[in-house]
């Protein structure tokens, strides 16, 4: 069974000097490592070189093998120059993507690290708040 945590995803690295901040958090998230830092989630790092398909749709790259960068569809054109081999994510298309085959990817880790740690507004979303209702007893008239 895989341990979640940033040793054991070979991206992981990129952030530990990020983890040394108070507000850095991770979780386990769809077979990945989410990662949180400044009340924003800003990285999915995800590894799963042999996955081309999701939902029986076939794609050219594996789609869960590198790192999902959350932002907001607006901003994806400024990431795209800023950060080199990104591109829009194949499944998730309101995130960008930069697969770790590509020739960028190690430049780029480091480059999102960097503009995650100088809190760049265009890298991150603000994580939903869930809000458990309460079943409420309803009395029964004797």
């Amino acid at each position: 069974m895989r341990k979640y945590n940033l040793d054991n995803f070979g991206s992981g690295h990129f952030f530990e000097e990020l983890s040394d901040d108070d507000s850095f958090y991770f979780k386990k998230f769809f077979g990945g490592l989410s990662i949180y830092v400044y009340g924003k989630m800003v990285a999915f790092l995800c590894e799963q070189p042999d996955k081309k398909t999701f939902r029986g749709k076939k794609f050219k790259v594996a789609v869960w093998d590198g790192c999902l960068i959350p932002s907001v569809r607006e901003d994806h054109n400024q990431l795209l120059k800023l950060i080199k081999g990104t591109c829009v994510h194949p499944v998730i298309n309101k995130w960008l993507y930069l697969p770790q085959t590509s020739e960028y990817f190690e430049d780029s880790m480091i480059k999102l690290a960097e503009l995650i740690q100088r809190k760049n507004k265009l890298i991150g979303i603000e994580p939903e708040i869930k809000i458990k209702k309460m079943k409420t007893k309803t009395k029964s008239k004797s």
